[in-house]
């Protein structure tokens, strides 16, 4: 894992993206057109819970993700 984040840092930027080990708890997020919070870290993967429905969903943590701001606005 710490291979492929080396190798990240040389990739082309795109605006908003990080990987979800980048992110704060609290911070929300947007993957598959679907929303989520990251939670709490875990070993190698992060708990997420799906803004939408409440579910808890485990991400690894070199998964690109696009951040978004916190407003319900945003995902309603």
């Amino acid at each position: 894992m710490n291979l492929f984040k080396a190798l990240y840092r040389y990739d082309e930027p795109k605006p908003n993206h990080k990987l979800v080990d980048d992110l704060e708890a609290g911070d929300w997020f947007e993957s598959d057109k679907r929303f989520f919070e990251k939670v709490a870290e875990q070993r190698t993967r992060s708990r997420c819970m799906e803004l939408t429905t409440g579910k808890m969903y485990l991400f690894s943590g070199i998964t690109e993700v696009r951040q978004i701001k916190r407003d319900w606005r945003q995902i309603a």
